[in-house]
């Protein structure tokens, strides 16, 4: 660089257009801007076409990897249409399940999830209620332990359940203090006879995603495991047994007979632990500090099929309005780690 000398520039020899030309240039210039209109491209192949018939098809091909050839070569990312808001939109006709768009919005949103996702729920809440994702989970899905409370009439106002299931006053007292110590007692009874327990978080039906269960375990990866351990006061555990309207029956023969009816709904709640965790039977063990008896019951298809179908209709008719309304006003809330599952 040394040799190079520099000279002045003289501006007589500074290329200029000729005026002719200037002025023909600025004419069409003109013309083509006032003609100009934009283009919508209905695919990414359409505007691609475009672009390579086109004078500036040498920009998008060059060799390398630069931004326009980027553009010419990568794959469109799909569209997915984003939904209003929950807050603009109005509620439908309840009639039939998620007919109205205003539920189906939040059900899609926060109820009904992939099945990769419930198993990953199930793990995050093994502890139940000591994490409150299980509590949220619980709160917008019918559970196999409130299932009995839900109205059986249709004349009946749903007020007092929908109040009660989502927003408890009840945590916990004596009687469940025991109970949480008596379960452990016969866990560990359980595995001193052989038998190997898996702890559950909470099991959402992945056919019926508003529908759950918090089991008390998995017996040998085969039965659904339930334990009750009932105040019995002075009475031994069989003399509370032979009560009238008791959850369980003794037979003749030395078995117990579990009623599909019982006031406490133990039935219903062992068959819908079964139908959400895929299980054909359950192990009902009811435990005193001195005396237990074990109960095996089958899966009742008929029950359920019965019951599912009212329950489903009371969740998409009253409890799901319900949700999103609360959850749109602000009063019913979701925890971060649920809102951001998804």
């Amino acid at each position: 660089m040394k040799d190079v000398q520099f000279k002045r520039h003289c501006r007589q020899k500074i290329y200029q257009p000729s005026t002719t030309m200037q002025s023909s240039t600025t004419t069409s210039s003109t013309t083509t801007n006032s003609r100009q209109e934009a283009r919508l491209f209905g695919t990414h192949e359409e505007w691609r076409k475009h672009v390579l018939a086109s004078p500036m098809a040498g920009l998008f091909t060059c060799p390398g990897s630069s931004l326009l050839q980027l553009c010419l070569d990568g794959d469109p990312s799909p569209t997915t249409p984003q939904s209003p808001p929950l807050h603009n939109l109005s509620h439908d006709d309840h009639h039939t399940p998620l007919s109205c768009r205003k539920c189906r919005t939040f059900y899609d949103d926060y109820v009904n999830m992939p099945t990769a996702q419930l198993e990953n729920i199930e793990k995050l809440t093994k502890a139940q209620s000591k994490v409150q994702l299980w509590h949220d989970m619980r709160r917008v899905r019918i559970t196999a332990s409130t299932a009995r409370k839900v109205p059986i009439r249709s004349t009946t106002s749903p007020e007092k359940f929908l109040s009660e299931h989502l927003y408890p006053t009840f945590h916990g007292n004596a009687a469940t203090r025991h109970g949480a110590v008596s379960e452990e007692h016969a866990r560990q009874f359980l595995n001193t006879q052989g038998h190997t327990i898996e702890n559950k978080g909470l099991v959402v039906c992945p056919a019926k995603p508003w529908l759950a269960a918090s089991p008390d375990g998995v017996m040998n990866k085969e039965m659904l495991l339930e334990i009750k351990s009932p105040v019995l006061g002075k009475k031994s555990l069989r003399e509370a047994l032979a009560t009238k309207n008791a959850e369980v029956t003794p037979l003749a023969d030395g078995h117990y007979l579990l009623a599909s009816n019982g006031p406490k709904g133990y039935y219903m709640q062992v068959q819908l632990g079964m139908h959400c965790t895929g299980l054909p039977r359950a192990l009902l063990v009811i435990w005193n500090n001195t005396e237990h008896i074990e109960i095996q019951v089958p899966y009742d298809k008929h029950f359920l099929q019965t019951h599912i179908t009212r329950l489903r209709t009371f969740y998409f008719t009253h409890m799901l309005p319900k949700i999103v309304d609360d959850f749109v006003k602000g009063r019913l809330q979701l925890c971060n780690t649920y809102l951001t599952l998804k």
